[in-house]
């Protein structure tokens, strides 16, 4: 009886563990990465990444990868840019690439090295200098912050040169450049990586922090609301509920509900540097919802119930303790 628990607790602890190992992997079938290129004037253009399909290379099997820029207004081809193979040992978590046009396979990323592992790409060479763990909606991540150096440079090991690698996601400076942090001409921001259609991850996620007391978008957060203006009164209920991506950006859902009828989604919000932006059931257009930044005299376009356009002038600015 004892060896029979025995065998049934370490059937538990493996299949938790392969639980763990297939939440955390980079290479799934339909996975997306939004992307936006940026150079030093903010100037930029969206692109994604994205896996589709199987095919066979050197007798191993691979996950093909396309990209495809500006996905939003769908006017180019994706095109495929070689295939993606993820190998989990107890030493290491590999993903190996097969650039297109090549036969040879490179290794992209190791998600469990050592401190001290260098990893050259052509260009210059990544120090793991430091490892932990990080937890994003409730999935456990390694985390590897590298220092880029080159050998021959006066200024090997700078705050600037330094990018993160995180377990199933990839670089904070792009999926296929885990070693250039800050590419001549383009910074490639990771707006959000997508599994079966819910955002797994997102830019901020590579240093996240602890969620202030004064966030406006929280999970399950909930506002009640009385129209008095007419007869007879609404009881409205608005719920924020559940994740979406819209043109690559992470939004919460906004849900509405009157006089205890069922909620129905209304729009999509999302909060940045203190601002919320909201954008309509149905529509992708972006509209400032609230600035909790501004300062006084600071003149903010407001649109009320989508119709009435006007502008706010902040005449006062102070302290609530609640």
């Amino acid at each position: 009886m004892k060896r029979m628990k025995l065998l049934l607790g370490m059937t538990l602890i493996m299949m938790c563990q392969g639980v763990h190992a297939q939440d955390a992997s980079l290479v799934k079938e339909g996975k997306v990465w939004n992307y936006r290129a940026e150079n030093f004037f903010g100037d930029g253009y969206d692109f994604q990444f994205y896996i589709e399909g199987d095919t066979l290379i050197g007798g191993e099997e691979y996950k093909k990868l396309y990209t495809i820029d500006e996905p939003r207004y769908n006017t180019t081809e994706p095109v495929y840019c070689g295939a993606l193979r993820e190998e989990r040992t107890v030493e290491s978590i590999t993903v190996d690439f097969v650039r297109v046009g090549h036969e040879n396979s490179e290794m992209l990323y190791n998600f469990h090295p050592l401190v001290g592992d260098k990893f050259y790409y052509g260009e210059g060479y990544g120090t793991v200098t430091e490892l932990d763990e990080i937890t994003v909606r409730g999935i456990k991540r390694n985390r590897i912050k590298l220092v880029a150096t080159d050998e021959e440079s006066p200024w090997p090991d700078t705050d600037e040169n330094t990018g993160h690698w995180v377990e199933g996601i990839g670089s904070s400076a792009g999926l296929l450049t885990p070693i250039d942090f800050m590419t001549m001409g383009y910074a490639y921001i990771l707006q959000t990586c997508v599994e079966d259609g819910q955002v797994v991850f997102t830019g901020k996620d590579f240093n996240p922090q602890q969620e202030g007391q004064n966030t406006f978008l929280k999970e399950g957060k909930r506002w009640e609301y009385v129209r008095g203006d007419v007869a007879p009164m609404f009881h409205y209920v608005y719920t924020l509920q559940g994740d979406t991506t819209i043109c690559g950006k992470a939004y919460k859902k906004m849900y509405r509900s009157k006089d205890k009828g069922e909620p129905e989604y209304v729009s999509a919000m999302r909060e940045e540097d203190g601002k919320v932006f909201k954008v309509y059931k149905g529509s992708e257009e972006e509209r400032l919802l609230f600035d909790f930044n501004a300062e006084v005299g600071d003149v903010v376009f407001h649109r009320a119930y989508d119709i009435v356009e006007m502008y706010l002038t902040v005449k006062d600015i102070d302290h609530v303790l609640v």
